[in-house]
């Protein structure tokens, strides 16, 4: 089948992805590719995230994602009718396998497979070369350990989306041995340290225990800090658990004055939006569960007199009525 490339792959999602994996994609593949922290030539990597970017740009806004989608039936559709079959060894997107399963003596298989069929990374088999000093005796050593450091950092980052997608918490920090060493922070505030693939894997499989609990959502009944239809976090359901609100795992990234307040919580998409005073006490009551909070002034949307709106401490709780050009932190909500 002819191969065309689209935003989907270029942020390492598939093409029914919600916003909030294409959010978490970006975040996690930009940090990935950041030219302080990419281990690659920084021409690359400002070409990378660029495309990043690009992919991201598109993919967020529902009328040019639409757009996008129906260029990719066409491809689908003009291929079809050109007599194309698909390929049986087509690549699967990363989020159809489960890296889970596998451990770093099989990805040397793998890698192995790939140099046997053919099946090169002209990148990393050039990188091999150099870094086998021209030796064409130690080029295969070199592509298949190069290829399973590719592969690994691959996991890496497919971890840390499904992470994220899931409202844990994540930081980095660098060892002294020079090696990256994640946190992963529950909505427990539990704290996870993650330096190597099998610890990823024992965290990983640890959390998916507790995202099982999720299947009754799947009837739309939930539960507090359940993940909610449109990604966030519920923090409050009715009676019959079918109604509710949920929020945004993290604030918006700065801190805004009313009216760019309430622009900021629409960016999220649509139904997104500032909390009404009483559903911002809601979220504060909620605050450890939802997390990611700090003890900072958050906006609500409910008016008080003119050029005034009502904020609430997340310190301590209080509520008080102050002026529209004060700079508040910005949680989002929406209504399911």
């Amino acid at each position: 089948m002819a191969k065309y490339r689209t935003h989907y792959d270029n942020l390492k999602i598939t093409r029914n992805a919600p916003d909030a994996l294409i959010r978490a994609a970006y975040k996690v593949l930009m940090q990935q590719y950041h030219p302080d922290k990419y281990d690659g030539s920084e021409e690359k990597a400002l070409r990378i995230t660029k495309i990043i970017k690009d992919a991201y740009d598109i993919l967020i806004d529902p009328a040019r994602r639409a757009e996008h989608d129906e260029w990719i039936d066409a491809q689908e559709s003009k291929n079809n009718n050109a007599g194309f079959e698909k390929s049986e060894k087509t690549e699967q997107p990363l989020y159809a396998i489960d890296y889970l399963h596998y451990s770093e003596h099989e990805l040397y298989g793998i890698a192995a497979k790939e140099l046997t069929l053919g099946n090169i990374n002209k990148g990393i088999m050039g990188r091999a070369i150099v870094e086998a000093d021209g030796n064409e005796a130690k080029v295969s050593t070199r592509y298949i350990q190069n290829r399973v450091q590719q592969l690994l950092e691959d996991i890496e980052g497919h971890y840390l989306i499904e992470l994220t997608q899931l409202g844990y918490r994540i930081s980095a920090t660098n060892t002294d041995s020079g090696t990256r060493q994640w946190h992963i922070r529950t909505k427990t505030q539990e704290v996870h340290y993650i330096h190597s693939l099998e610890a990823f894997k024992e965290v990983i499989a640890k959390l998916r225990g507790h995202v099982n609990e999720r299947a009754r959502t799947e009837r739309g009944v939930f539960a507090l800090g359940d993940v909610g239809l449109n990604g966030g976090i519920v923090f409050f359901v009715d009676d019959s658990g079918s109604h509710g609100l949920e929020a945004q795992s993290t604030d918006a990234e700065n801190a805004l004055d009313w009216h760019a307040a309430i622009t900021a919580a629409q960016a999220y998409g649509y139904g997104w939006r500032l909390p009404l005073k009483d559903e911002l006490n809601l979220l504060f009551q909620q605050k450890e569960l939802v997390g990611g909070f700090s003890d900072d002034f958050y906006w609500s949307s409910t008016h008080m007199g003119e050029g005034c709106a009502w904020q609430q401490n997340f310190g301590g709780g209080g509520q008080i009525s102050y002026k529209n050009n004060d700079q508040c932190k910005v949680r989002a909500v929406r209504d399911f």
